[in-house]
């Protein structure tokens, strides 16, 4: 429960994201706090509709329109609720499928297609990840790095074609065994009016306290080790972003999974923090399957391998310096990044 609760909270984030934009141009006349507070209801109510889904296998109709009778009259909400609805009454019922997978081998995306709000994101894309590999994913925005997570994660289906851990597709498996096994860290993180060690702690409350002391010197939050109880404030409003992504790493240091997944996790650290963070990482999740997507070509270029994607599909693969020779699309983006890097 607290895993798909975790999920859930991404989900509605990413909907809240969304609705803070139409709610700003919508409303001119409201200042930015109101539009926060009005988005914060919206997905609050969004949130309870989907733990009844998590709860029960199956939405509660009849909360689902309550929900939009509740906002009908805000037309840009009531459209953007009803898309987000739609998604989660037709997902999948989370306890039917098969368990006791072994996670540990290679994931396929074998001819995939997949479409978002009638646009194509992926295009009958292809990939294999080897087990116990270090990839990493790189690309210009919109071209589907952080669309791969979301289905390997069953956030989405997939309109053509087949994602499989082992000879196993992930339409078979449960999802809450699926997502025990994927550990998942991303650019926004769920964070609670409690203290550091409490927000690292959670969803893994079987950890010693020396174990979380340890995930914290592995992503640099030493100097928190004599103030642990600190309140962070609200959704860590009393730290900063790059404490908040430490914080969000090292809570998925403390899982035991078997793919780990890293969606643009170090985007408010700086270049060299965000060097030794991958370092450390690297060490502690040694044999496992890492995924690493970000937009500093820089953090990466020590992978086992480096996947390039253009409008949907793979073009490139290899490692830092074969793809630098190519100079192709990979070369590109690193050259880019060193130019505005010098200009800065």
């Amino acid at each position: 429960m607290i895993n798909e609760f975790i999920i859930t909270v991404y989900r509605c984030n990413k909907f809240g994201k969304k609705l803070k934009d139409c709610l700003s141009n919508t409303f001119t006349i409201l200042d930015k706090k109101k539009v926060k507070m009005l988005s914060k209801l919206v997905r609050v109510n969004l949130i309870s509709c989907i733990i009844l889904h998590i709860e029960h296998g199956i939405p509660d109709e009849s909360y689902f329109v309550q929900f939009k009778k509740l906002f009908s009259h805000i037309p840009c909400i009531a459209i953007l609720a009803s898309e987000n609805i739609e998604l989660i009454r037709h997902s999948e019922p989370i306890g039917a499928e098969l368990k006791n997978i072994d996670f540990n081998r290679n994931v396929s995306f074998k001819n995939v297609d997949f479409k978002y709000d009638d646009k194509l994101i992926l295009n009958d894309f292809n990939l294999e990840l080897q087990k116990g590999i270090k990839y990493a994913i790189v690309g210009n925005s919109g071209c589907g790095k952080s669309t791969i997570i979301n289905l390997l994660l069953k956030f989405y289906d997939i309109d053509k074609g087949s994602i499989t851990i082992g000879d196993t597709n992930i339409k078979q498996i449960n999802t809450h065994e699926l997502r025990n096994h994927i550990t998942l860290i991303s650019q926004d993180n769920q964070l609670f009016y409690d203290s550091i060690f409490e927000n690292i702690k959670y969803g893994t409350q079987n950890r010693s306290k020396s174990e979380i002391e340890n995930a914290m010197k592995l992503t640099g939050l030493d100097s928190f080790l004599n103030c642990t109880e600190s309140i962070i404030g609200n959704e860590g409003t009393l730290i900063s972003g790059g404490q908040k992504q430490r914080i969000a790493i090292a809570r998925g240091l403390l899982k035991e999974a078997d793919i780990i997944l890293f969606d643009e996790a170090t985007s408010a650290l700086d270049s060299e923090s965000e060097h030794k963070i991958f370092n450390s990482v690297s060490g502690h999740f040694k044999g496992k399957t890492i995924i690493w997507i970000s937009h500093r070509v820089s953090t990466i270029k020590n992978v086992d391998e480096i996947i390039c994607m253009d409008k949907g599909r793979v073009v490139e693969k290899g490692t830092h310096n074969n793809l630098i020779a190519l100079k192709g699309v990979y070369w590109r983006l690193f050259r880019k990044q060193i130019e505005e890097s010098i200009e800065e």
